[in-house]
C-alpha cells in the first residue's frame, strides 16, 4: 500500500483542492491482488487505490468514461504476431499504469530516420494491468523500458512467461503460447 501511495504521489496523480459547494466526495477503495507465477506459486502482492466510481452520476460527476486496457482478443492477436515472427516479448509491471500517457513518437522515431527505415520499424506495447512490449530488436525494447522507467516506477519482469492465463514459453526455436484457458468470450 505504501508503494502504491508513493507512486501516486510521485506521478502527481492528484491535486488537493477545496470541495465545491453541495458536492459529496467520491470515496476510495483498496483492491488487493496476489500475482502468481505460471506454476501457481506467489510472485508478489499488489495493492491498488481505486475510486468508487459506481457512486458517480453520469452528467453530474462525469461526461465520458475510458478504460485504458486492451481487449482480450487484441491480446491474443498481439501474442500471435509476436510468436509468428519469433520477436522478443517482454513484460513490465508499471505502478499506476492507468495513468500512463506516453508520447512515444519522438523516442521511437528520432530526427534523422528516413521513411524507408520507419516503414521497416515495428514496436508494440499493449496495456492490460501489466504491459507487454514486443518488436524485432531487443535494443529498441530496452530503450522503451528505459524511457518508461524514467517516467514511471516500473518493474521489469523480463521475458513474458504468464499473461492473463496464457502461458508463454521462450526457447532457441522461438516463442510458444498456450491459450488453453477459456476467457468467457466467444
Amino acid at each position: 500500500m505504501n508503494a502504491e501511495l508513493d507512486a501516486l504521489e510521485s506521478n502527481h496523480t492528484w491535486e488537493l483542492v477545496p470541495l465545491p459547494p453541495e458536492k459529496k466526495p467520491i470515496g476510495t477503495k483498496w483492491v488487493y491482488k496476489i500475482k502468481l507465477k505460471s506454476d501457481g506459486s506467489v510472485d508478489r502482492y499488489k495493492a491498488r487505490l481505486t475510486a468508487k466510481g459506481y457512486n458517480q452520476i453520469y452528467g453530474v460527476d462525469y461526461l465520458e468514461s475510458f478504460s485504458p486496457v486492451a481487449k482480450l482478443v487484441t491480446v491474443r492477436i498481439f501474442l500471435a504476431i509476436g510468436t509468428t515472427h519469433s520477436w522478443p516479448l517482454h513484460q513490465l509491471d508499471i505502478n499506476n499504469a492507468s495513468y500512463m500517457v506516453i508520447w512515444m513518437s519522438s523516442l521511437l522515431f528520432p530526427h534523422g530516420y528516413s521513411k524507408a527505415q520507419m516503414e521497416r520499424y515495428f514496436l508494440a506495447l499493449i496495456v492490460y494491468v501489466d504491459v507487454l512490449v514486443m518488436g524485432p530488436y531487443e535494443s529498441d525494447i530496452a530503450a522503451v523500458k528505459a524511457y518508461l522507467h524514467s517516467v514511471f516506477t516500473i518493474k521489469d519482469l523480463g521475458y513474458a512467461k504468464y499473461f492473463l492465463g496464457i502461458e508463454i514459453a521462450h526457447s532457441s526455436e522461438g516463442t510458444f503460447i498456450n491459450q488453453g484457458i477459456y476467457f468467457g468470450y466467444p
